[in-house]
């Protein structure tokens, strides 16, 4: 009488945890976990405000200087994570990126992004007087599109991607410093996409 079944080593392949190079089954082990690391937090995007609270301004094209500089930021209740810096420019001329807006030449003192510490020590992470200066920051990759809608207005969206991504502790924040005369700009306003509530 013919006997059917499986020989040893098909049956292999259908064993969980089997250590046959040829089975189909694989077993999460029991050390690892299979929950996300990122479960029940969400991406957000914010403005950069002044003063840093929820009805600040959010418009950028003020009147800064080297000696008043003003101040705009993002605070940190929680750890968190930033993934992407946006800077939306729209400029009254046809702009390139050795000017800024239409501040022809780029700016004299320059825009700053500074991360403050919960203990309120600064450190500028880079300082920029035209465009095309954000793409040299190591520890970012910058793309630019212009859109333009007529003759003599242009508008300019640069997004950062931050990789790795910047850490800021809970208590701290991010500064946008403006330490020119931005008045000439139509608008200009910079956000970031984080990831909050880290422990």
């Amino acid at each position: 009488m013919t006997k059917y079944g499986l020989t040893d080593l098909e049956r292999a392949k259908y064993l969980p945890g089997s250590t046959s190079a040829f089975s189909t089954v694989r077993v999460q082990p029991s050390g690892s976990s299979i929950t996300p690391v990122e479960t029940g937090l969400n991406y957000q995007f914010k403005y950069f405000r002044i003063g840093g609270t929820p009805v600040g301004s959010r418009e950028q094209n003020v009147v800064g200087s080297l000696a008043v500089p003003v101040d705009f930021s993002v605070p940190f209740a929680v750890r968190t994570l930033l993934r992407r810096l946006d800077i939306v420019i729209v400029s009254n001329n046809d702009i390139t990126l050795l000017d800024y807006g239409a501040i022809s030449g780029g700016l004299t003192n320059g825009v700053q992004f500074i991360r403050k510490s919960p203990s309120a020590v600064e450190t500028v992470i880079f300082t920029f007087q035209r465009l095309i200066e954000l793409g040299h920051y190591v520890d970012a990759q910058i793309n630019s599109i212009e859109i333009t809608e007529n003759p003599t207005e242009n508008i300019w969206i640069g997004s950062v991607t931050l990789d790795p991504m910047w850490d800021f502790a809970a208590g701290s924040s991010l500064i946008t410093r403006i330490r020119d005369d931005l008045s000439l700009i139509a608008y200009h306003r910079t956000s970031v996409l984080l990831l909050e509530g880290l422990t």
